[in-house]
């Protein structure tokens, strides 16, 4: 229990009750309390303390664990390890390519094949069928409203959508108005690999506790072919019939007229606007991001240096640039994380991502030093963090923006297939309080990690950065002046 671990810390480092009211402001009838577990300490208390114990990484991570398990529930610290695993492993997700399952058991496929039925009774059965239909059927639509959660069945329907030959998919995508464990973290991270090939889930809020009581609440369709399954009992039945087909291309249609697209595509400046100010209503608090938003210096100098030349309208495309970011930026004072990685690659390419890559430039090198003379001045004011890559791994491929009642999340993408060029961004806005909540609970959880640079170690980054800067600027214009020179 936490306050047994805790108590043996303090006990450990030899401190008295006198010693502890006098560094930490805590009276001696407070910290019995803290000892025998009649109150949790507060959690800037907490880390305050934490950050004072000389322990391991090890033991930090139990008794921080400990504590959250005490400070949170269960239910609670499962979403923020689900969030810390997702961001881990969110880039493999996208890219990723599942392979086959096994074929589905010969006497199933012969009795749908036979009697235009067949029951199901597990996981693997279910997804089996899945990819027996798709093998069954000609290229078409299929329509499905499973959840994220069924790996198996979700990736054989990705395998043959998107690596197959004619195939599409109609998603119908419901998150939970009870936000029930992780079921709306997992619609949202497990729904980005199929962003990242513009296919995009419809979608609609409601509550999901009454599925338990229905045999099977969730269906693919696909040829005249229908699964109707339980997810989490891994039962379900394979029917042939085209009357329930129609009902059930019927139901999908019902749903997208009162459904909404789980993200959108902006295809230039005035659609990521649109976007943006939509959640801007609210107060926008904090970024988290493997690359460095560029926002604390996207002023009318540094948008006028990035955007291109050539594109059409660019003295309009500048004032809309510096509308948006002076807009955003005049709200508040926000909290920035990002990684040591992805600073020195901005420090080393100078890229852009906030933009569709085909309106903007590399920043130039006097912008990257301004950028990080700027963040320097933002730690003493704990309004940047900077993410140890060796402690912790941030996925590359997204950008979390976190206001005060939504969690707006950008996906970028490199690489992608030339008909998709223009479509490497997309933008996922989700209304939920408690979403909300586990993400900036799960910021607090980095840093009670020490996954973060200390403030001495943040700043002498960003200065190593500045002195790349100067150095690759500097070879650059001898580069030029050797390529000028006649001799």
């Amino acid at each position: 229990m936490f306050h047994e671990l805790f108590s043996k810390a303090l006990d450990q480092m030899g401190w008295s009750q006198n010693d502890i009211a006098a560094q930490f402001h805590i009276n001696r009838g407070t910290q019995y309390k803290y000892r025998n577990g009649q109150l949790l300490p507060p959690r800037e208390s907490f880390r305050q303390i934490l950050n004072a114990l000389k322990l391991s990484a090890a033991a930090r991570q139990v008794l921080c664990e400990a504590y959250y398990q005490e400070l949170y529930g269960a239910e609670k610290l499962a979403r923020i390890h689900y969030i810390e695993s997702a961001m881990n492993r969110l880039d493999e997700w996208i890219t990723m390519h599942p392979q086959p399952l096994k074929p589905l058991a010969d006497s199933i496929a012969a009795s749908a094949q036979e009697a235009g039925s067949a029951w199901l009774s597990s996981q693997e059965e279910l997804a089996g069928a899945v990819q027996w239909v798709f093998q069954q059927s000609s290229p078409g639509e299929a329509v499905t409203n499973y959840p994220y959660s069924c790996h198996a069945i979700d990736d054989v329907v990705f395998r043959h959508v998107v690596f197959g030959s004619g195939f599409r998919l109609t998603h119908l995508l419901t998150f939970d108005k009870g936000c029930a464990g992780v079921h709306n973290l997992e619609n949202i991270f497990r729904s980005m690999r199929w962003l990242a090939r513009q296919v995009n889930p419809i979608c609609r809020y409601a509550h999901l506790h009454t599925d338990s009581l229905t045999p099977f609440p969730c269906f693919f369709a696909l040829d005249g072919w229908c699964l109707l399954f339980h997810p989490q009992r891994g039962e379900g039945v394979l029917l042939r019939d085209e009357g329930l087909f129609g009902y059930l291309r019927g139901l999908a249609e019902r749903f997208a007229r009162g459904g909404f697209p789980l993200a959108v595509f902006p295809q230039d400046m005035f659609a990521l606007q649109a976007e943006v100010n939509r959640a801007s209503i609210h107060r926008v608090e904090a970024n988290l991001s493997a690359y460095p938003c560029l926002a604390p210096i996207a002023d009318d100098a540094f948008i006028r240096s990035v955007i291109r030349e050539e594109v059409p309208g660019w003295e309009y495309l500048v004032q809309l640039g510096v509308e948006h970011y002076s807009r955003l930026m005049s709200l508040t004072d926000e909290l920035y994380v990002t990684t040591a990685e992805g600073l020195r690659r901005f420090a080393q390419t100078g890229a852009v991502r906030e933009i569709p890559g085909a309106f903007v430039k590399a920043a130039p090198f006097a912008e990257r030093i301004r950028y990080f003379h700027t963040m320097i001045e933002r730690i003493p004011k704990k309004k940047l963090f900077i993410l140890d890559d060796m402690a912790f791994t941030l996925a590359d491929k997204v950008s979390i923006d976190f206001f005060e009642n939504i969690v707006m999340i950008a996906g970028y993408f490199e690489g992608i297939d030339s008909a998709l060029q223009g479509k490497e961004n997309y933008i996922v806005s989700v209304v939920d309080k408690e979403l909300r909540q586990d993400f900036t609970d799960f910021m607090e959880y980095l840093q009670d990690n020490c996954y973060f640079y200390s403030e001495d170690a943040a700043a002498a980054y960003l200065k190593s950065m500045i002195l790349l800067c100067e150095q690759l600027s500097a070879a650059g214009r001898q580069d030029a002046g050797e390529a000028c020179d006649p001799q």
